[in-house]
């Protein structure tokens, strides 16, 4: 599965879904799932100045606020990074994905429906592993919002 992505670029935009897209008997387009995080590992906490977002994809990067080795980025959709080195089958929020390492850190990446995802940096597996699993989906305009909160 992941040697089919790392042949293609899943950066191409997605199409809105066409009006009524919930109506019974209508094709429903899969939507990508915008994720904000629940745990904080190694106190980890939001750095707005390396994250991003748009209606085809997102990065939220997290950093150590002492300054420390300690880093990761949530990512999905269109600015969804390859894994670099091919990686150990994983479960990740129940499917099938892989877990790379390049020693420095893990990372994290799977599929759910047409959009993949990422969870990686300078982290061990068990903590990639703990911001994956309790991964919240919210609205655009709620991550948008959440940014912007952010310290």
């Amino acid at each position: 599965m992941w040697e089919d992505r790392l042949a293609h670029s899943a950066s191409a935009p997605n199409p809105a879904p066409p009006a009524g897209a919930t109506e019974p008997g209508v094709a429903q387009i899969p939507r990508l799932n915008f994720y904000w995080p629940t745990v904080f590992p190694r106190d980890l906490v939001i750095d707005p100045t390396q994250s991003t977002i748009t209606e085809d994809g997102y990065e939220l990067a997290l950093r150590d606020p002492a300054g420390g080795q300690w880093y990761a980025s949530i990512q999905g959709g269109a600015m969804t990074s390859l894994p670099l080195t091919e990686g150990e089958p994983q479960t990740i929020r129940g499917y099938e994905g892989q877990a790379s390492t390049t020693g420095a850190g893990y990372g994290l990446y799977w599929d759910e429906g047409d959009y993949q995802y990422r969870v990686a940096g300078g982290v061990g597996l068990e903590d990639a592993l703990a911001i994956a699993e309790n991964l919240e989906p919210v609205s655009f305009e709620v991550w948008q919002e959440r940014l912007a909160q952010s310290p």
